[in-house]
């Protein structure tokens, strides 16, 4: 019940009442349970969590976007292995190994491998049809912070200018995307005034994510892009366009599913 309250907290905040301004713009999300496809998205859990990110759908639109990290069950399909809450944004993790230039591993940066899709990274689908991950951010051999009060790569506890660690999985990966949504919000915000809604920060991150070449089971819309969100969110000239029938047509969804939308039949890919 504690962990349900900090949910609640997060989405409403301390008046217990959404959208007044004091709930959470994002919150990042990472824990592991027992889910598989045959499960997903009807647990305890994930119904609660679904319930507590759509609190404020009809008094002004929800306006927190909840990122949860995809487990880390793969490589097969149909790993689920955290909560599924469908209006969030799933994240799944990538390689990422510029680091190895910095360390002298590599010669160039163009040697550097990047941009898969972590093999343990869990894929779709859910027993609700959600893709699972459906952004793919660094979250295989990275370089990351570690604590302070901990030895550094030499054993000693210094200044915190070499306290680094390589880390891998979806635990990363969340908060990555956690980070350049907080960009794309601001940017938002100095743009109009207002903070977005999470169906609308959502589509656009989805739909500014690069395509890995992998399937939408595994990949979701793809990589993070987290300039081109940002430009997209600040309405930037040559962005994508909500405006209907323009020659940059946007669509007004957390996510496109194969079947019908506005009328026309697509192929089975998400916003790329």
């Amino acid at each position: 019940f504690n962990l349900m309250n900090a949910w609640m907290f997060a989405q409403l905040g301390a008046d217990n009442w959404p959208n007044t301004g004091d709930e959470a713009n994002i919150v990042t999300n990472s824990y592991g349970y027992p889910d598989t496809a045959t499960t997903a998205g009807y647990e305890y859990f994930d119904r609660i969590a679904m319930r507590t990110s759509l609190t404020g759908w009809n008094q002004g639109g929800m306006r927190t976007l909840w990122c949860w990290a995809a487990g880390n069950g793969g490589p097969g399909y149909g790993t689920t292995t955290s909560v599924v809450d469908p209006s969030s944004i799933r994240v799944g993790a990538g390689t990422t190994m510029q680091y190895r230039t910095w360390f002298g591993n590599e010669s160039e940066y163009r040697y550097s491998k990047w941009g898969d899709v972590a093999p343990f990274s869990s894929s779709g689908p859910t027993r609700t049809g959600k893709l699972n991950a459906e952004i793919i951010a660094s979250g295989m051999y990275s370089l990351e912070p570690s604590p302070l009060n901990l030895p550094d790569c030499n054993g000693m506890i210094g200044d915190g200018s070499v306290h680094y660690q390589i880390g891998s999985g979806t635990s990363h990966a969340s908060p990555t995307v956690a980070g350049a949504a907080a960009l794309g919000f601001q940017a938002f915000f100095e743009r109009t005034g207002t903070w977005p809604t999470m169906e609308y920060a959502k589509s656009r991150l989805m739909a500014s994510a690069d395509d890995m070449h992998f399937d939408p089971l595994k990949q979701g819309a793809g990589w993070l892009n987290a300039a081109r969100y940002v430009e997209t969110m600040a309405l930037a000239t040559g962005t994508v366009s909500v405006a209907r029938g323009s020659s940059t047509w946007y669509y007004e969804k957390d996510a496109i599913y194969p079947g019908t939308i506005y009328w026309t039949s697509y192929e089975t890919s998400p916003n790329f």
